[in-house]
């Protein structure tokens, strides 16, 4: 098992929560911020573990610190915080809580689940918050930079996997820069932005990061108490979302990916980007597709093969192709269930290896993996990355970033390691945790899956 703590003067501790309060509401968030009080580094949470009063958490402390069992308060309720034993932690960490077990207990209450979710992505998708009327985002935001900015929404509330929680990303082309090229501008900024929004009034919760790959502006609408990422580089997470959306017209694929995105915010795998090292929920969903393109046959085709088959005019973005992302896409010739479906993800990542994810780059723009060493060196590429060739060969920062723990290629901005930022302990148990959810969909959805089978013959 990785313990990248380990190795830079840090250990995981896990703690077993008890006799959390049930008359006020206890979200991941509230537990961070006690923890926090307690001078702890959260890793993940684990609400609703052995039930409703409990929840399971993991902690970075440094290697020589004492830690043991303590009480504290949540809203004047006195909970406790019970240490575990090394056995203990290894047992923990690998069961599913209450609720996922529950979830995966039957094809009935998998269903159940995933659908009342889907539901709620759908309300969120249709309620468009971002149609530029009076007191939206949208408006909001033109009303404060330029009438003549277009602004675009992308990411999960317009793909239909946002949750009424979720936030908005959102690209405002400030000096028609949609296809590249504004990064050097500063008056194409999002500092610049950041001082419009504040004269406005409309937006709170101000945090810049001008120093990240894409430069980012974070904040909070008013009128909608909705987050907001906004960006103003290019127009690739727009292209992004579009293509994602055309994946997801599949009801089983969608269907895959809400029990997906659903399961791994209950394992604590994913917290919008708040665990230390955890998978994003843009790489989740490109985890599901890359595995259902290793179906045999695949269940969704391999970008290459989506640009291959666009005829219309070409859309290039800072170099990358861009052009097939509205592309439909044609019948799958897989008819598995969206049950087998799921299954079949969890036995893909549940049988991986540490090796397979450290010497190999996923790639769902070819449908296969790729050792890391031909991405350093990239004469051994196939001729289906010749655009990215091309775009290394200009200057190093069109390179993937090969030094991480796992490598996921994005599949249109293909210098992107979109798994850069994930850290080996959470790939370790992300594996370990897929290959324990396969073993109880086997068990306990076995006679659907065969009748399912069966039939099919």
């Amino acid at each position: 098992m990785i313990n990248q703590e380990e190795d830079s003067g840090f250990v995981s501790v896990k703690f077993l929560l008890k006799d959390l309060p049930q008359d006020v509401p206890v979200t991941e968030n509230i537990l961070r911020m006690v923890l926090k009080q307690k001078k702890y580094s959260t890793l993940w949470v684990m609400l609703n573990f052995l039930d409703s009063t409990t929840a399971l958490v993991a902690v970075r402390v440094p290697k020589k610190s004492k830690n043991a069992d303590f009480f504290t308060t949540i809203k004047g309720r006195p909970i406790q915080a019970v240490k575990l034993s090394e056995v203990e932690e290894v047992e923990y960490e690998l069961m599913l809580n209450s609720t996922t077990a529950e979830m995966f207990k039957s094809a009935e209450n998998l269903r159940a689940t995933v659908e009342k979710n889907m539901r709620e992505m759908m309300e969120v998708e249709n309620n468009d918050l971002f149609e530029g009327k009076r007191g939206d985002i949208k408006y909001d935001l033109q009303t404060a930079t330029a009438q003549h900015h277009q602004i675009y929404a992308f990411g999960s509330r317009t793909v239909g996997l946002g949750f009424r929680t979720s936030d908005y990303d959102v690209y405002i082309d400030m000096e028609n820069y949609y296809r590249g090229g504004g990064e050097t501008n500063r008056e194409n900024s999002v500092e610049r932005i950041h001082h419009l929004l504040r004269k406005s009034k409309k937006f709170t919760d101000f945090i810049l990061i001008p120093r990240a790959r894409v430069p980012v502006l974070k904040v909070k609408h008013k009128e909608t108490q909705i987050h907001c990422d906004i960006s103003v580089t290019n127009g690739l997470g727009v292209e992004n979302s579009k293509l994602l959306r055309n994946y997801l017209a599949d009801r089983r694929v969608r269907f895959a990916a809400t029990a997906v995105k659903t399961w791994a915010l209950q394992m604590g795998l994913t917290q919008a980007g708040q665990g230390t090292g955890s998978i994003t929920s843009y790489c989740l969903v490109w985890l599901l597709l890359y595995s259902l393109m290793r179906d045999d046959p695949a269940v969704v085709l391999p970008v290459c093969q989506l640009r291959q088959l666009h005829r219309g005019p070409k859309l290039y973005i800072d170099g990358w192709d861009c052009s097939h992302c509205e592309l439909t896409h044609p019948k799958s010739k897989n008819n598995k269930s969206e049950i087998e479906l799921l299954h079949f993800f969890f036995n893909f990542y549940g049988s991986m290896t540490i090796k397979d994810v450290r010497q190999n780059v996923l790639c769902p723009y070819f449908g296969s993996e790729i050792p890391v060493r031909d991405f350093v060196k990239t004469e051994s590429l196939p001729n289906e990355f010749n655009n990215y060739k091309k775009q290394a060969a200009k200057h190093k920062f069109y390179q993937m970033y090969c030094d991480s723990f796992m490598f996921v290629q994005d599949p249109v901005e293909q210098n992107h390691n979109i798994a850069k930022a994930v850290e080996g302990w959470v790939i370790d148990r992300f594996c370990r945790l897929c290959k324990t959810t396969a073993e109880l969909m086997e068990t306990g959805m076995t006679k659907e899956l065969k009748y399912i089978r069966e039939t099919r013959k």
